[in-house]
């Protein structure tokens, strides 16, 4: 059922959650969460979807991945020369 303009359910639900969790868990230890085997975590660039590099402008995201699906190309130096625009830059065409 609808739940008002502009209300989600972790929006409205999400504070009733916390305060509920808050009290349940009191005097317990705070355990980490195990990361399942076959599960590796990247840093990956917000804009490109490559692992971030020192030229990823926007703050890089933590991202998990199974095992081998995860980008192995870092976010290029957009200054440096490219394959696909060297005679575009060689004749002063840009895209």
């Amino acid at each position: 059922a609808p739940m008002g303009r502009g209300e989600t359910g972790a929006r409205a639900a999400a504070p009733i959650w916390l305060r509920f969790m808050k009290e349940a868990l009191e005097g317990r230890p705070v355990v980490d969460f195990p990361v399942p085997q076959g599960v590796v975590f990247a840093n990956i660039d917000p804009d490109s979807g490559l692992l971030a590099s020192r030229y990823t402008k926007e703050k890089p995201i933590r991202q998990a991945f199974g095992v081998g699906t995860e980008p192995v190309k870092y976010t290029p130096n957009p200054e440096a020369a490219r394959p696909d625009r060297f005679q575009m830059f060689d004749m002063g065409v840009t895209r």
